[in-house]
């Protein structure tokens, strides 16, 4: 690709927009990928502890310890990560930082990469 677009075709790519334009597209499946595990991994942790406490009393309800019960909501929020900064839970800092780094890339880069 030239480095400057050519005189007689003004719609000519250069070789940095293509670059540019491959970077962008790289950093957008990287950060979905990211995001997508720092959601995930978090319920599936909760998931996991959830049921290894049901297991646990449901050993003791078949011997006669505990009575029946059933696993609150409350219990529930209890098994989440907590909401600070730098957890598993994310936080108001990092969910800021997200929004302003979204909106930066979207004003500096959307016209290179309309969607």
């Amino acid at each position: 690709f030239p480095s400057t677009p050519e005189e007689c075709n003004p719609r000519a790519e250069t070789n940095c927009q293509v670059q540019l334009r491959q970077e962008l597209i790289m950093f957008f499946f990287v950060h979905v990928v990211y995001t997508l595990a720092f959601l995930v991994f978090p319920m599936i942790k909760v998931k996991i502890d959830m049921l290894t406490e049901l297991k646990r009393a449901r050993t003791l309800q078949e011997n006669g310890k505990i009575e029946k019960t059933q696993y609150s909501w409350l219990q529930y929020q209890a098994k989440c990560p907590a909401y600070e900064y730098l957890s598993w839970g994310g936080s108001r800092v990092e969910d800021f930082l997200e929004c302003a780094i979204g909106y930066a890339l979207l004003t500096c880069f959307g016209v290179m990469y309309p969607l």
